[in-house]
């Protein structure tokens, strides 16, 4: 489709309160140059990698209570 997206750390970067999306319409011809730019970025670093990170596991961390549970198992009681 080509519509690029990105996910933004913090709802101050952009300068709201609260914001679920963000859609751009009109741009100025003197900030065109700048957008063009940050699409390059953001399709590159999310659009392109998208299967990339969509496969990413969570590292093997496991959390207390399955650590009980298997030591328990474990050890048979």
């Amino acid at each position: 489709m080509g519509v690029a997206y990105c996910i933004i750390k913090g709802k101050a970067r952009l300068g709201r309160k609260n914001c679920s999306a963000l859609a751009l319409t009109n741009v100025n011809s003197n900030h065109k140059a700048k957008l063009s730019k940050l699409l390059q970025i953001v399709k590159s670093n999310f659009n392109v990698r998208y299967e990339q990170m969509r496969r990413h596991w969570g590292g093997g961390i496991i959390g207390s209570k399955s650590l009980l549970r298997i030591s328990k198992l474990k050890s048979g009681t």
